[in-house]
């Protein structure tokens, strides 16, 4: 995810009813970044993979932050017990 001056590893999760995107298609999607970085509700973005760009978005809104372990982006599910 590339976004003003910062560049980072992110995982895209798509809603759960959406298998996939195709070229074209519009979605809410959530991002889990590596790291905290400093953004704002508007900010635009662009996720690119392999130095082409695959995907581009506006930060609609900012979640909590959840502890990343190790460094690795797989997916997490959070306990709502």
């Amino acid at each position: 995810m590339f976004s003003g001056t910062w560049n980072i590893a992110c995982r895209i999760d798509l809603e759960p009813s959406m298998e996939m995107l195709m070229p074209g298609d519009h979605a809410d999607v959530f991002l889990t970044l590596l790291e905290g970085m400093v953004m704002v509700k508007g900010q635009q973005f662009t996720i690119r993979e392999n130095n082409v760009t695959v995907a581009t978005g506006i930060i609609t809104d900012a979640m909590h932050a959840i502890d990343v372990p190790n460094g690795k982006l797989g997916k997490i599910v959070l306990d709502t017990n």
